[in-house]
This record gives structure tokens, sequence and C-alpha cells, in this order.
């Protein structure tokens, strides 16, 4: 074999000029380093929508699909319900006791809603193990990153400032996702 030469015709292959795949061309984008926690701890923020966006984008170039991550879908949706449930268990309770000013709940300290809550976790790592594409790894990693920046207290529980920013990121990526032309 030739000293220039690759073994099995490696090095043999016709050249098709600047037709290269599109992955190669972009510089991968770290999503998880670019994911920032005060989104979900202070504010969403335009930056966050682009973000969303990108990512939404990304996650379908990387072929995430729906039915990757239906199962935490679904699971983020019912919390979502069951934090509407205890504002209004909260907010009866206190119009019942004679307590003003209840109307906003800061932390959801109910055992169920915190055991599902930090349940969130291994689903997600379940569906990124079972699919085992580039979009789940991705979208895994910056869930979990999203998920770690909900305040959580072991007296308090769940902070639902961030809970609520956690789902509607989360619900923004999903749409952008839906946009680009993700399954």
């Amino acid at each position: 074999m030739a000293e220039n030469q690759k073994p099995y015709g490696g090095g043999n292959r016709p050249s098709y000029g600047n037709q290269t795949r599109q992955q190669d061309e972009q510089p991968k984008v770290n999503f998880k380093n670019k994911f920032e926690v005060d989104w979900i701890e202070k504010r969403i923020l335009p930056a966050t929508v682009e973000f969303a966006e990108e990512f939404g984008r990304h996650l379908v170039e990387n072929r995430l699909t729906t039915s990757q991550i239906r199962n935490f879908y679904s699971e983020v949706k019912r919390l979502e319900g069951k934090i509407r449930l205890l504002a209004a268990q909260q907010k009866s309770t206190a119009k019942a006791s004679g307590v003003a000013n209840q109307d906003a709940i800061e932390y959801l300290n109910d055992d169920e809603f915190i055991r599902d809550f930090l349940l969130l976790k291994p689903k997600i790592a379940y569906a990124a193990q079972r699919a085992d594409s580039p979009g789940i790894r991705d979208f895994k990693a910056v869930m979990e990153k999203a998920l770690g920046a909900v305040a959580f207290d072991n007296e308090k529980g769940v902070s639902k400032r961030g809970f609520d920013n956690f789902a509607d990121i989360f619900e923004a990526i999903i749409a952008y996702h839906k946009v680009a032309g993700g399954k």
C-alpha cells in the first residue's frame, strides 16, 4: 500500500466540492450551557423565547420526535393541573378561615406533587436511554438543568414560580419543535 493511501480505499472517494452535511458546516452549540437558570428562578425574557426557538429547531434537526418525550410532556401537564387544584384548595381554605391575601402560592408543599416533581428527572433519563438519538440527549441535558434550577426546600416544597417558568419554557421548546417540522 502506498504511503499516502488509506486502507480499504478510504482516500480514493471522489470529491463533491462544497457539498457536505449541514451538521458538519455548523459548529455544535452546547444548549445546556446556553440555558440560563435565571429564566427558571426569576423570569422569562425575550432571550428565553429565542433560546426555545433555536433549541426547538435543533431538536428537529437531531431527530427528536414528540413520541420520545410524550410521557414526560404528559407528566408536566398533569403537574400543572395539580397546581391549579392546590391553588383553588388553598384559596377556599383561606377564605373559610378568614385569612386575607392567600391568593398566591409561593411553594408547593403537597407530598404527592413533590414526589411527582422529583421523579421528572428519572422519566427524562429513561426516555433518553430508550430513544438514544442526539436530539433526546440534548433535550435531556437541558431539561435536567432546568429541573435543577427549580427551587426545592425540604420544609417549604417546590417553588411555584420556578415550576411555572419551567413548564412555560418546556412548552415553548415543544411549540417551536412543532413549528420547525417536528413529528
